[in-house]
């Protein structure tokens, strides 16, 4: 994993406390963070100004989960190299995660494991 200047990281999460609990977190940490509550409005982010170095993806959401999202992303050349870190409760997301060869971080989240995650793909400054 090389480790990048960060220019933000997307969080796509339905719950938005989780969502915004993360966002504080990364935010204290010195990262610019932008925000979806799901795969489809992540689509929407990414197609805007922003371009995240990193995506933070929950696999449970309405519209376009995780799973949807991942396997769209990846034939889009335009984003296709962005890296994800899996972040789920669910039974299968930690086996679904090593299946397609991204880190994952079960639910409820530990914030130190994230952050250590975070920062292997990442320099926030």
């Amino acid at each position: 994993m090389n480790q990048q200047r960060c220019s933000s990281i997307l969080i796509i999460e339905d719950d938005e406390a989780i969502r915004t609990s993360l966002s504080d977190v990364l935010t204290s940490e010195g990262y610019k963070i932008n925000e979806a509550s799901n795969g489809k409005a992540a689509f929407e982010v990414l197609e805007g100004s922003s371009n995240p170095s990193l995506l933070l993806l929950d696999l449970m959401m309405p519209a376009m989960n995780g799973y949807e999202f991942s396997a769209s992303i990846k034939k889009m050349p335009k984003y296709s190299s962005h890296p994800i870190i899996i972040m789920s409760a669910s039974r299968d997301g930690e086996q679904y995660a090593k299946q397609e060869g991204y880190p994952f971080l079960k639910k409820p989240l530990d914030v130190e494991d994230l952050l250590n995650l975070v920062a292997k793909f990442c320099d926030k400054n």
